[in-house]
């Protein structure tokens, strides 16, 4: 468990810039695809799943 906390305060600001990707990414794919602009278009459940499963990948 030590090992992990360790690795993620090593890597915190790469594990920050992976979510901020992720919910910009998302927010451009919901805009593109839609092509308009809403409440939901803001909602950050994709970038939490994209950073769950980059998580997974990065551990």
């Amino acid at each position: 468990m030590k090992n992990i906390v360790k690795q993620i305060r090593q890597n915190r600001y790469f594990l920050l810039f992976v979510l901020l990707f992720a919910y910009v990414q998302s927010i451009h794919v919901r805009v593109t695809v839609r092509g308009t602009l809403d409440e939901y278009i803001f909602t950050p459940e994709a970038a939490v799943a994209t950073f769950i499963c980059v998580c997974i990948l990065f551990l």
